[in-house]
């Protein structure tokens, strides 16, 4: 699997912390993928080390030719990941 990075994914990364191996580790070993409604993207999330802390980790990215494209990745809290699926902004694929 090729993994890109747009140039807006890697100005977030580097303001927020992030590697781009954690966010390929999310990528790469998620279990279920998800579709977000509002911004047309596919959401992958999983806990990862940041900044010496477990946090959980929301990618969103973009399957092009056979290419992911990741557009951006945020810290987001399992409440907030909970409420966008229950509110139908996120759905399972």
């Amino acid at each position: 699997m090729k993994i890109e990075f747009s140039k807006h994914a890697e100005v977030r990364l580097r303001l927020r912390g992030i590697s781009k191996d954690a966010v390929k580790k999310v990528i790469k070993g998620v279990d279920s993928r998800y579709y977000d409604v509002e911004t047309r993207n596919l959401i992958a999330f999983a806990n990862v080390k940041l900044k010496a802390k477990m946090r959980l980790l929301c990618v969103a990215y973009q399957e092009v030719f056979g290419i992911t494209v990741v557009v951006t990745a945020h810290p987001i809290s399992e409440q907030q990941a909970r409420n966008r699926i229950l509110r139908g902004r996120w759905v399972k694929v």
